[in-house]
């Protein structure tokens, strides 16, 4: 599955107020696993999907060299304007323009389900060196966040929009493309948020695009009712596990 290029940009502003950090155990065993393979203490990887570079930043805090990549502008714009010293591009997955076994590791925070057609992975072969590291990480919702997002949207417009990570496999999809020693590694966590906070959470999620700017407001009168109902202390908690799913570059 590929993302238009404009998709996310629309909702930059909510994407930059609403995600937040990756889990601070997940990002160190990543770097590690990084540095392992690469037998380099600053390895130099390539963030592809980056966003607004939230994990971008959480790679060159823990002293990664690092490439930020994005498709669409509006995003990038918003990660360079945090910190001018991380090199950004915008790119994508289907026309990576870098040289063959240019990154020592490639790492996708939040993104893969987007670009997991051949032609892509094909790619992400063809610029990471032989035996580098291709992570892929995910935060996926152990809690009720989801189901409150959903049943708030059938409550107030009668429909669900399809889930963008429906029948998403990661580690199917890097054993079919023959990356070697694929391992899979789950970290449990929670985010806190006050109301505003988790309703711009809300209006980052993809599945946000597909809700009619006229019945927008009565979405996030639904939504603000059903999480106001949740909060404890002034914030809901929304419990995850962070997945991290790994394999190792064997194409020549």
């Amino acid at each position: 599955m590929n993302a238009p290029p404009s998709q996310f940009g629309r909702i930059a502003k909510e994407y930059e107020k609403g995600r937040r950090a990756y889990d601070f155990n997940a990002m160190e065993y990543v770097c590690a696993l990084i540095r392992k393979a690469s037998n380099k203490d600053h390895p130099l990887v390539l963030d592809l999907g980056c966003g607004t570079g939230i994990s971008t930043r959480q790679l060159y805090q823990n002293r990664i060299q690092v490439v930020g990549c994005d498709k669409d502008e509006k995003m990038i714009d918003v990660a360079r304007k945090h910190d001018s010293s991380i090199v950004y591009t915008v790119g994508d997955s289907q026309d990576l323009r870098f040289c063959k076994d240019y990154f020592d590791a490639v790492t996708a925070f939040g993104a893969f389900h987007w670009f997991t057609d051949v032609e892509s992975i094909v790619n992400i072969q063809h610029v990471t060196k032989r035996r580098g590291i291709f992570a892929v990480i995910n935060k996926n919702d152990t809690g009720d966040f989801r189901q409150i997002f959903d049943e708030s949207l059938n409550d107030a417009i009668g429909f669900v929009p399809r889930h963008a990570k429906l029948n998403y496999n990661p580690v199917k999809s890097l054993r079919e493309r023959l990356f070697a020693d694929v391992k899979e590694a789950t970290f449990d966590g929670f985010e806190m948020y006050d109301l505003d906070e988790v309703l711009m959470l809300c209006q980052s999620l993809n599945a946000w695009n597909s809700v009619p700017e006229g019945k927008r407001r009565k979405v996030l009168d639904e939504l603000r009712k059903n999480f106001s109902a949740r909060l404890r202390s002034e914030f809901y908690t929304r419990t995850i596990e962070t997945v991290v799913v790994s394999g190792v570059n064997n194409k020549r």
